[in-house]
């Protein structure tokens, strides 16, 4: 979503559009540095993946 405002100022065009690159690259940037993290853990150590598995409920449980 663009922004509009910027400090009660309204952002129009370029402006607009440069806020919005700013975002992309920034979500871009931690995307991978989790990506990167999350390699490096499976690469070491599977184990702490298990917390994310899900368990199948039983009633007679």
């Amino acid at each position: 979503m663009q922004r509009y405002l910027s400090a009660g100022r309204a952002l129009a065009g370029r402006a607009a559009l440069l806020d919005t690159m700013g975002d992309l690259i920034a979500d871009l940037a931690s995307s991978l540095l989790f990506s990167c993290w999350s390699y490096w853990r499976l690469k070491n150590d599977r184990s702490w993946l298990k917390a994310f598995f899900f368990k199948k409920y039983s009633p007679d449980d």
